[in-house]
């Protein structure tokens, strides 16, 4: 029978191979839906399948939080709120607090008097109103914030992870890594760029290597090193602090 979970914690890592010693290729956070593909032989790790994304991984078990299918299918046909905020701490009925970071979600399910993320029942404050975020202000917030491999987080980003989580608030659910959000949209003369449109950029063979978005016709929100904004132009990225050019081979989508 098919098991079904969903991220009750602020974030979980979700791993390559089956040990914690394998690269963290990815995150769930709060409220983010998995089904269960496979568990390793040892028993302790289960490979899964990200809904919203549908990116493997693996994921320790003592990580897993199974949901029925019912709650699942409740979950998904029920009304969805993604949140804005950079981070909020949330107080279930139980007294007992989470943090949920930005992007991550929580469910209405029928006339249920409280938000959901598979069991737990929440009583999110309410100044912590669930309306898009102004993804420019919320970038600039952002700034500085830590490079991090697999990263989706607020405490750490990496450069698909961050316009990912940034497009998520937008209600734009991009998939997880930078080749794929590069194959959605439409693409864009680069005289025609705007703000919010994606840039991407490749290396020598053509691949795609980094991802980011415009915050206007001149400066690009990105994820290196640490989230930052930087110059740009039909070259690629123009770092001022290291006077190069740090990423090349610039192309545009738009999917705002």
């Amino acid at each position: 029978m098919k098991k079904y979970g969903i991220c009750h914690r602020a974030y979980v890592p979700v791993r390559k191979e089956p040990s914690h010693a394998s690269e963290m290729v990815s995150q769930l956070i709060l409220g983010e839906l998995y089904s269960i593909v496979e568990q390793s032989s040892c028993g302790e790790w289960y490979l899964i399948l990200a809904h919203v994304d549908e990116y493997l991984g693996w994921i320790h078990k003592r990580n897993y939080s199974e949901i029925s299918e019912q709650l699942f299918q409740e979950h998904l046909q029920g009304i969805r709120f993604c949140n804005p905020h950079l981070q909020i701490v949330a107080k279930t009925v139980s007294e007992f607090r989470i943090i949920a970071p930005l992007g991550s979600f929580f469910y209405k399910i029928h006339n249920n008097a409280h938000l959901q993320v598979g069991n737990m029942q929440f009583k999110v404050p309410v100044e912590h109103q669930f309306k898009k975020a102004d993804i420019i202000r919320t970038s600039k917030r952002l700034i500085g914030v830590p490079y991090l491999w697999g990263g989706k987080t607020v405490w750490g980003f990496d450069c698909s992870g961050f316009v990912q989580i940034l497009y998520r608030t937008q209600g734009i659910f991009l998939p997880r890594d930078a080749w794929q959000q590069a194959q959605k949209g439409i693409s864009i003369e680069f005289a025609m760029r705007q703000k919010g449109d994606l840039a991407f950029f490749t290396n020598d063979a053509g691949k795609v290597v980094h991802v980011g978005f415009l915050a206007n016709r001149k400066q690009i929100f990105h994820a290196s090193g640490e989230v930052r904004i930087d110059s740009y132009d039909s070259c690629g990225i123009w770092s001022a602090s290291e006077n190069c050019y740090t990423h090349r081979g610039i192309f545009l989508k738009r999917v705002l």
